[in-house]
């Protein structure tokens, strides 16, 4: 079972792929360097609170979709959970069921 570590260092780099940058590139943009980028995304360092809100901005992504506990995998560009994307605006509307509709 991988870590929360890795689980967070695995989405960042899934974002960053998703927007065609390097790891040089992103760590330009948050005023980082490769190496601590690299490190994070493998999941063997720490970061402060202002780092992720910088790599989250920098991806174009939430700070809450780098941490919520799910895995990477079918969801992640589906339109609520794309990278910098999906109009969240919309509501989903969900079918009743009918055994437990109240009886008029």
């Amino acid at each position: 079972m991988k870590t929360p570590e890795e689980i967070l260092g695995e989405r960042i780099r899934v974002a960053r792929d998703a927007r065609g940058m390097s790891q040089a590139e992103l760590a330009e943009e948050i005023q980082s360097n490769q190496r601590v980028i690299s490190q994070i995304e493998k999941g063997k360092t720490d970061m402060k609170m202002s780092t992720l809100r910088r790599i989250a901005a920098a991806l174009r992504v939430s700070v809450d979709w780098l941490v919520k506990e799910q895995s990477v995998g079918v969801d992640l560009f589906g339109a609520q959970n794309q990278p910098g994307g999906g109009d969240t605006s919309k509501k989903v509307r969900r079918r009743r069921d009918p055994a437990n509709v109240p009886a008029r």
